[in-house]
């Protein structure tokens, strides 16, 4: 550490002492080890003659264009000093990594604070689109609650009706596609029973909604009774074609579902 601090201050001396302090710091022996009384010793001398010598330079002012520094400074601070007083520019974090990684650029701690910036604005900006998707959803879904509390049963009734239109007439066209690419698979067989589930779920909804008398005995029986039994009928035969397909594919090749 001592090394390192000792070449980054003797970075931004100029004029013919800074080989010197250079040669000073690289010729030092490695202290022992941390800690121990002949480590702390040899770290008070090679610190007492580098703090002289980057004193005496920067009274010189052959360190630009730093202003006189206390001699009692400790060299850490005096490094940290030598460095906020580069005149290099500042390169921001947005630059490539080789360049924004270099301390002979970019001051340390305005690096640091570079980086601190960024980092804080990121998770800002992370939270605020979450909060935003989340403000979202509970709009979306605390309009459809209102809408659907607002519904009266004529006009939920209505909705429904018109749902099933445009499912009967989604099951025309596959049923109309079906008669000539079905090869008997499980994907047709699949496809059938959505449909028929959709058909059946809307009259178990009328059955609860106007009563079984009210359903098939009311103003619109002749058609309620027609389409249950058009859904009885593909109810059948999508149990039989699961049930036996091989009866199906002899017996029923050509026929049209019930649906249709």
């Amino acid at each position: 550490s001592l090394r390192r601090e000792g070449v980054q201050g003797t970075t931004k001396c100029q004029g013919a002492e800074a080989p010197k302090l250079l040669a000073s710091v690289q010729d030092s022996e490695a202290p022992p080890a941390f800690g121990s009384p002949m480590a702390l010793a040899a770290m008070s001398r090679q610190i007492s003659p580098m703090s002289r010598q980057i004193s005496t330079l920067t009274m010189s002012r052959q360190i630009s264009p730093m202003a006189a520094i206390p001699q009692d400074m400790p060299l850490s601070d005096v490094s940290i000093s030598v460095l906020e007083s580069s005149t290099a520019p500042i390169v921001k974090p947005g630059t490539h990594r080789s360049v924004r990684g270099s301390f002979l650029t970019t001051p340390k701690k305005t690096m640091i604070r570079e980086y601190l910036v960024e980092m804080f604005q990121n998770a800002e900006g992370v939270a605020e689109a979450a909060k935003r998707k989340q403000a979202a959803r509970t709009t979306i879904r605390d309009t459809v609650v209102d809408w659907y509390r607002c519904m009266t049963r004529e006009e939920f009734e209505l909705f429904l009706d018109s749902g099933i239109m445009a499912a009967i007439i989604v099951n025309a066209l596959f049923q109309g596609f079906q008669m000539d690419l079905s090869d008997g698979s499980a994907k047709w067989i699949v496809a059938d029973a959505v449909f028929t589930s959709i058909f059946l779920s809307e009259i178990i909804y009328k059955l609860k909604f106007h009563g079984f008398c009210g359903h098939f005995c009311g103003r619109s029986r002749l058609v309620n009774c027609f389409d249950a039994s058009l859904v009885l009928a593909d109810l059948c035969q999508l149990s039989i074609m699961i049930g036996a397909p091989n009866f199906a594919n002899r017996e029923m090749k050509d026929l049209p579902a019930a649906s249709l």
